[in-house]
């Protein structure tokens, strides 16, 4: 790993100064974040090594913009075959369960700086979904009895939620 650490403190120094010129703190705060995030871009492109010249060479979309890493990298082991990393679909598969996946997009845009489409949310999302969907068949499969016998229970009284009470204690007898 080769990070250039002369060209690092270069563009902090240029990021220094960007952050001087801005006169409120929306814009100093809105500076730093996008420079911010094009350093981090570029020094997590170099901690994954050179990047050889001839075909044996891939383009993975990061939690820090498309980079460039060799095929042969452990990095470039990217889960069910998407060109994003792993800890990049964590996040997009989070914002797929939890809002329409067009507002999704815009989300991360707008919260991370990084662009993948309203579509792809939707494939990541149904993909690890139908996963998560098998396994919790296979364990549930798993659960059922072997063979259909007779069970027995036994109820000795429960609690029921009254609005003029609250939590209330009944016996079954």
């Amino acid at each position: 790993m080769m990070i250039n650490r002369a060209a690092l403190l270069e563009k902090i120094e240029a990021l220094e100064k960007a952050l001087a010129a801005q006169k409120n703190g929306y814009d100093y705060e809105k500076t730093f974040d996008a420079q911010w995030q094009a350093i981090s871009r570029e020094v997590f492109e170099q901690s994954l090594g050179p990047v050889s010249k001839d075909r044996n060479k891939k383009r993975l979309q990061s939690k820090y913009g498309w980079v460039s890493v060799n095929k042969d990298h452990p990095y470039c082991d990217c889960p069910a075959g998407f060109s994003q990393s792993a800890y990049l679909q964590e996040q997009v598969v989070l914002l797929g369960q939890a809002c329409v996946f067009a507002e999704g997009e815009l989300l991360l845009e707008k919260l991370s700086g990084i662009q993948v489409s309203a579509k792809q949310i939707e494939r990541l999302t149904h993909h690890y979904g139908e996963l998560w969907q098998e396994k919790q068949q296979s364990q549930t499969d798993a659960l059922q009895p072997k063979e259909n016998r007779l069970h027995y229970a036994m109820l000795d009284g429960g609690m029921v939620f009254t609005r003029q009470e609250g939590w209330k204690s009944s016996q079954i007898f």
